[in-house]
């Protein structure tokens, strides 16, 4: 969603003494083998998966695999029969030491949800690759508590849709009562590209909330309804839901359809495992690291701080400007992130790890939209980023993170916006810093606020 920056060189964290350097590696021995143990379980949950989809050879074959997978281990030579799966099995261990580089966090919380990235990763390339090659397009659930990439909105409801570049589909529904709606046609094949997007007041839908989208390489000169034009290189639909009241708003329905020619199955033999094998590997490869140069570049020039809003002309959606930080904090310190009243139809702040995985904003209070965001009597707003409750509204909670992302989004700009403040104070002194009247919000209210979000959640997730 922000542009890539060039990945900083580790000269540019300060050496550690020779004794922390030594128990740095120590950590990075054991983290290596969590990856290869992760990877080599992996490898038998893809078996289980191929199995279900009707790809997995039989039951012999699927043996002398498992021999020949334990055979590697020990530097034999794997049975030719098993090549494609061997060099398959082989490419993702490669892509999995990503995580292991010497200038990404070593701490044992940033290694653990690394090792779960990887995970969420090939889980969800594993399904895209089956699902594209699978009969007819479907609108499924994407990005939720799991499955998070990209710093994902915890403001949003994402839904994908397998597409061809060449094709002709109609998408159709009724829209619910979301704050905003946008659908972008994107690719993931090489890490991640957006192209064209269509928003609520662009949809066209009538007074009950039905609506009709063409999405083709041309628009037919009949058509009259909304159309988004088909760029041959989109591989989905991106379906967004971004929800400001979490008590009271409700999710859409859509469906797709192809309506240019029926639907192909793709015949299930040796060549086109072979060519599901590669493209899993391919967008692997692609996708693990590719929000590791922002992460890494607020982690080294923005502790503390906050970048101006700005747009992205080639990832996320083209009507939002995105800023980001970073926050490194110790237990008795507070962030406290000050500003004026957003022009935007949307905005909001949340909080996330390291590899861009939005932290668990169900049963925290990691994230705040302009709707939640308490304001103070003076008209602005201020946020705090805190390890424990600070007693007050607007508190950013980190689960546990003593550092991690910022990230801000400013949905349909009304106008100019200035960059928010931030500045590292005492938590004893936060009182001191707040306007006198600022309410107090007491262990029941917060309570109160989580169970909010978790009887949204079963809304926003159900099928």
């Amino acid at each position: 969603m922000i542009p890539l920056r060039p990945s900083p060189h580790p000269e540019a964290f300060p050496p550690r003494s020779t004794a922390r350097t030594r128990s740095a590696q120590g950590r990075l021995e054991t983290a290596a083998l969590g990856v290869e143990a992760i990877l080599f379980a992996a490898i038998g949950l893809v078996t289980i998966g191929l199995a279900v989809n009707g790809l997995a050879p039989s039951r012999a074959a699927a043996a002398g695999m498992v021999d020949a997978v334990g055979a590697e281990r020990e530097a034999a030579t794997p049975a030719p029969q098993n090549a494609e799966w061997i060099a398959f099995c082989e490419r993702l261990k490669s892509v999995g030491g990503e995580i292991l580089r010497a200038d990404l966090p070593a701490s044992e919380l940033d290694r653990a949800e690394g090792q779960r990235y990887l995970l969420q990763r090939l889980s969800a390339t594993i399904d895209e690759a089956l699902d594209a090659e699978s009969g007819p397009p479907i609108v499924s659930l994407y990005s939720h508590k799991l499955r998070k990439y990209g710093l994902d909105s915890a403001d949003a409801k994402y839904m994908t849709a397998r597409i061809e570049g060449a094709g002709t589909y109609r998408l159709y529904g009724t829209l619910g009562t979301a704050h905003h709606i946008a659908f972008q046609l994107t690719t993931s094949r090489a890490g991640w590209q957006s192209f064209e997007s269509l928003s609520r007041d662009e949809i066209g839908a009538d007074a009950s909330g039905q609506f009709e989208i063409l999405i083709s390489p041309e628009r037919p000169e009949s058509w009259k309804k909304a159309w988004l034009r088909l760029d041959p290189r989109s591989t989905e639909l991106l379906l967004r839901e971004y929800f400001y009241d979490w008590e009271n708003e409700r999710p859409s329905e859509f469906s797709i359809e192809r309506v240019d020619r029926a639907g192909e199955s793709v015949p299930l033999d040796a060549a086109a495992t072979t060519v599901l094998f590669d493209q899993i590997a391919d967008q692997f490869a692609a996708t693990v690291p590719k929000w590791l140069a922002p992460s890494l570049d607020d982690r080294i020039h923005r502790v503390n701080q906050l970048r101006p809003p700005a747009k992205s002309a080639t990832e996320g959606l083209r009507e939002n400007a995105y800023g980001s930080g970073w926050f490194r904090l110790e237990p008795d310190q507070a962030l406290l992130i000050e500003l004026d009243p957003p022009r935007a139809h949307l905005w909001s702040f949340e909080l996330g790890s390291f590899w861009w995985q939005s932290l668990d904003y169900v049963e925290h209070t990691s994230s705040l939209n302009g709707f939640q965001a308490v304001r103070s009597s003076d008209g602005r707003y201020r946020l705090i980023v805190a390890l424990e409750d600070p007693g007050v509204p607007n508190w950013l909670d980190p689960v546990g993170h003593r550092e991690g992302v910022i990230l801000y989004r400013y949905q349909l700009e009304e106008g100019a916006n200035t960059a928010p403040t931030a500045r590292l104070v005492l938590l004893e002194e936060l009182k001191k810093l707040l306007p006198a009247d600022t309410p107090r919000v007491d262990r029941a209210a917060r309570e109160a606020e989580i169970a909010m979000h978790r009887r949204h959640a079963a809304r926003r997730w159900a099928p």
